[in-house]
């Protein structure tokens, strides 16, 4: 399962929010999010959430940052 998340509401713009990922295997995925342009002012950092379906305790975040303008 995958999950973005952030200090606004933000929207996850994927075809799909699971995925089938052999043990072991790299899986590279383009990934979209949107938020309102001026809520927060400036930078935000965003945090995504891989999580095995089969076992839930499997788990990975990664953060990034998404630059909007500070009016």
């Amino acid at each position: 399962m995958l999950e973005a998340r952030g200090g606004s509401p933000l929207t996850l713009i994927a075809k799909q929010t699971e995925y089938l990922v052999p043990s072991g295997s790299v899986y590279s995925l383009p990934l979209r999010v949107r938020r309102a342009a001026y809520e927060p002012l400036g930078a935000e950092t965003i945090v995504f959430t891989l999580r095995s379906l089969d076992d839930p305790d499997v788990t990975v975040e990664t953060e990034a940052r998404f630059l909007a303008p500070a009016r």
